[in-house]
């Protein structure tokens, strides 16, 4: 028994990291919480030593390897022996090393196709959407009884799963179950079974080379109810967001962009379009339309222009190198250069504390590259896309065999404000540079319905 309860506080950080590759839009609040009960257990700065002893067996190895060929016994021996303790080390902390590789590693979106097909952008069956659920509903309710310091957002998530309409297909013809094989592949490669992963992938490989990859979901949302999000801050906030360098800014809901991303209106299907759209936002906003698209929290990205508030970094487009309070809480280095996964990281790893300092809930609000629709119904009113550079937008181009392409927009060579486009998430050019937004977290939500 005593065991046991030893072992629960590690039962908790696993369960909360698996929560982690599913839940896309909280991941990074299941590792905030992962993080602070690994280190009662293996701090960073532990968990960087054990690293490093991990990273050093095969240094060892070849030094011996050349000790040996010299016949230097006694640094063979030493080696030997030092080799053999790196080794026993690794191996007692195996399972506490793979957490803090997830809850210690760089924090990114993973284009898993089970937690995409969760959040509606995959077509899976609905054996598997029904299983995963399950199984993350299961995870819930262990942390749920065990966590009480994030019982609220246990709860909500629970009830999100609760209502959630699995909307899937059984696998027909070419419907290749590869969420379910991908899954199975994970768990062989966890456990070191190559020959699992081996027969597997090739599973993969021939059925893909007779069929289409596992289709994504891109129909046309015939029905977007008018949202308004984020009312207002304080007056506290207001305060804290400007000493950060944000400003708070609303949103007016735009009716014709609404409808016409919605294909509801009479122009739209007739392809004609309302007076504000010019030809390069009518093309922008029918690439979002037909092909998937999602946010940074693994959810369709279809721009919503309704009403919203939210907080900006609002400095002129002429004064790339502005250094703000939020970029220093960001512990960013720079504000142009910057590649997606640098940003990802900084953002997933620092919400939390940015939220705090700002006095707002972080499970409500969430900080982000800003939005291309809040981009483009803000550049009037800041002068932005006048000049030859990018802007990061939160949100990726999704490809069929899953690949993530970061959203970058805003060239005036381009079409300015329209502009929107993707680039590789390693990318780095100074023409690229990064604008922060506070947001409510509703705003990232998935759909009800599971594809």
């Amino acid at each position: 028994m005593k065991a046991a309860a030893e072992d629960e506080p590690l039962a908790v950080v696993d369960a909360l990291v698996s929560l982690s590759t599913v839940d896309l839009p909280f991941s990074d609040l299941y590792l905030d919480r992962a993080e602070t009960l690994l280190g009662e257990m293996l701090n960073r700065e532990r968990y960087l030593v054990l690293c490093r002893e991990r990273d050093n067996l095969s240094g060892l190895a070849k030094e011996l390897r050349q000790r040996a060929e010299r016949g230097d016994w006694q640094g063979v021996h030493a080696l030997a022996q030092s080799g053999t303790g790196c080794r026993q080390r690794s191996a007692d902390h195996e399972h506490l090393l793979t957490l803090g590789d997830a809850v210690y590693g760089p924090r990114v979106l993973r284009a898993d196709a089970t937690a995409l097909a969760l959040n509606g952008i995959m077509v899976s069956p609905r054996s598997d959407l029904a299983r995963v659920r399950d199984e993350c509903a299961a995870r819930l309710r262990f942390v749920l009884a065990r966590d009480q310091e994030r019982a609220d957002l246990y709860r909500v998530r629970l009830a999100h799963l609760d209502d959630l309409v699995l909307d899937g297909d059984e696998p027909r013809g070419g419907l290749l179950n590869v969420a379910g094989l991908q899954q199975r592949i994970l768990d062989a490669a966890d456990h070191g079974d190559f020959e699992q992963v081996d027969r597997l992938s090739a599973a993969i490989l021939e059925a893909t080379s007779q069929h289409e990859p596992g289709p994504l979901r891109v129909a046309r949302v015939l029905e977007r109810p008018a949202r308004t999000i984020a009312a207002g801050f304080s007056d506290t906030t207001v305060a804290r967001a400007r000493a950060l360098g944000l400003t708070p800014v609303t949103l007016d809901a735009d009716a014709a962009l609404n409808s016409y991303m919605s294909g509801t209106s009479d122009a739209c299907l007739t392809r004609a379009f309302p007076a504000p759209l010019s030809n390069g936002l009518r093309e922008t906003l029918d690439l979002l339309v037909g092909h998937p698209f999602v946010t940074s929290a693994g959810s369709r990205y279809l721009p919503d222009f309704g009403a919203e508030t939210l907080l900006v970094e609002t400095f002129a487009e002429t004064e790339l190198d502005t250094r703000t309070g939020l970029l220093d809480a960001l512990e960013l280095r720079r504000r142009r250069g910057l590649s997606r996964l640098e940003i990802e990281d900084a953002v997933r790893s620092r919400t939390t504390r940015v939220c705090a300092e700002l006095g707002l809930d972080p499970a409500r609000y969430t900080v982000i590259p800003i939005p291309f629709d809040a981009y483009l119904r803000l550049a009037p009113r800041y002068d932005w896309g006048r000049q030859q550079l990018w802007t990061h937008f939160d949100g990726y181009q999704l490809s069929r065999d899953l690949h993530l392409r970061a959203l970058v927009g805003g060239d005036a060579h381009y079409g300015g404000p329209a502009d929107l486009c993707s680039v590789a998430r390693d990318y780095e050019t100074e023409h690229l540079m990064a604008r922060f937004a506070a947001v409510d977290r509703q705003r990232l939500m998935g759909p009800r319905t599971a594809a």
